[in-house]
């Protein structure tokens, strides 16, 4: 799934499910989408299992290609290539509650991560 952002709660749930929440890195790809167009990630589980922060998607109908951001903690990359909290557990991996989180380690679903004076943070 990608989105411009994502809630706390919402990006926590996609990734339990084990869909990987991407943001664009670049915002005017959003504009990319249109209706009918497949999107591919090309060796997607590879770069998921590497922890590498930026995706690459094309749309080969349109000869297009973008990248997006994989803002993930190195437990969120486990179980996302795990397939999910459930197959992650399954697997030997443990529950949510039993491992340190650090919630500063990823995008926690802000529209502005870097606030300035003339665009201040959105609660």
């Amino acid at each position: 799934m990608i989105a411009k952002s994502f809630a706390r709660i919402h990006r926590r749930n996609l990734i339990a499910q084990g869909i990987p929440p991407f943001t664009f890195l670049n915002d005017a790809d959003y504009d990319l989408a249109c209706q009918g167009d497949i999107w591919e990630f090309p060796d997607l589980r590879q770069t998921l299992q590497q922890q590498q922060s930026e995706i690459t998607v094309t749309i080969p109908e349109r000869g297009k290609e973008f990248k997006v951001r994989a803002n993930f903690s190195p437990r969120e990359f486990r179980m996302l290539v795990n397939g999910g909290l459930l197959a992650h557990i399954r697997q030997g991996g443990r529950p949510l509650s039993a491992e340190k989180a650090i919630s500063g380690a990823v995008d926690q679903g802000s529209p502005i991560t870097n606030p300035t004076p003339e665009q201040p943070a959105t609660k």
